[in-house]
């Protein structure tokens, strides 16, 4: 057996996403850059795709941005290397990391180091930041989640963008920035005024200091799976379970327009695990992000 690797267009696309949507739960923000408006689209131009092939079969997926982030899925019995073919993936995958000036790998752990041990040799990451992809269990939340009193839930469009400023920063600097790098308000705004025209977020509003001191929503918005993220509570309206309302809220939306849902959360954030799992989640699996 040959691998072979072609690039990603419109005659393999439905190949590609049949590969894909196997095990989608792990790879949603993958599949998401092929989603437009619900429809199956060819990536953008600011995005490369690789796809790598047995036997006329897919065995692999690669994306990658002009800013340098790795979108990957790997079917996992190609990744052993005592197979004769890892050796030969591992080559190939290299000269195409090489060919871009990566900032980061983003994806389940096995196929993460996998990707990243390809490039050890020639670079190192700056930091290897372990999560726990969790799963949203609709069977065992079967009551509506209960608003708080004085506080109003909306869903949030670009026109909210200045009001959920302050949140979207600090979630920014507490949970996304790579150590050493200075954060960037003007990035931060427009990325925020972005998910707010193509995701779905939440924000609670207390109605009595009129300012918004939760959030959470989508961030990729795949063929049957969404991702959530961006969940963050003011420091000073944390501990009242605002971030666990929000998150069970959005699994409801979501599981009513028959999408299931996944998040990540850092496995040193016991905190924020609980709250998932008392907003219906569970674990399921190891994730990974590395910065360079």
């Amino acid at each position: 057996m040959k691998l072979q690797k072609h690039p990603i267009i419109r005659e393999n696309l439905l190949q590609i996403i049949d590969f894909l949507k196997k095990d989608e739960k792990t790879c949603i923000t993958l599949m998401s850059r092929f989603i437009k408006q619900g429809d199956i689209e060819l990536l953008p131009n600011h995005i490369k795709g690789y796809s790598f092939y047995l036997d006329k079969e897919v065995v692999g997926v690669l994306a990658i941005s002009d800013g340098g982030i790795v979108l990957h899925h790997f079917r996992n019995d190609i990744l052993v290397e005592e197979k004769p073919i890892f050796a030969e993936l591992k080559e190939i995958v290299l000269q195409i990391l090489l060919s871009h000036n990566i900032y980061s790998i983003i994806g389940d752990m096995k196929g993460t180091d996998f990707l990243r041990k390809s490039l050890e040799n020639e670079r190192q990451p700056k930091i290897i930041i372990p999560y726990t992809l969790m799963l949203f269990n609709e069977r065992q939340n079967k009551k509506q989640p209960l608003l708080p009193e004085n506080f109003s839930l909306k869903k949030c469009t670009s026109q909210d963008t200045e009001a959920l400023y302050p949140l979207q920063a600090a979630y920014d600097i507490v949970e996304v920035l790579p150590p050493g790098e200075v954060f960037n308000p003007d990035n931060c705004r427009l990325n925020l005024h972005h998910n707010l025209a193509n995701q779905y977020i939440l924000g609670l509003f207390s109605d009595t200091e009129k300012v918004f001191v939760a959030k959470a929503g989508t961030n990729a918005i795949g063929l049957n799976w969404v991702q959530l993220g961006g969940v963050f509570t003011k420091e000073d309206f944390r501990g009242r379970g605002f971030a666990s309302f929000l998150v069970k809220t959005l699994g409801k939306t979501m599981t009513e327009k028959n999408k299931k849902i996944a998040l990540f959360v850092k496995d040193s954030n016991d905190f924020a695990k609980k709250a998932y799992i008392r907003a219906g989640f569970e674990p399921d699996s190891k994730f990974c992000i590395c910065y360079y």
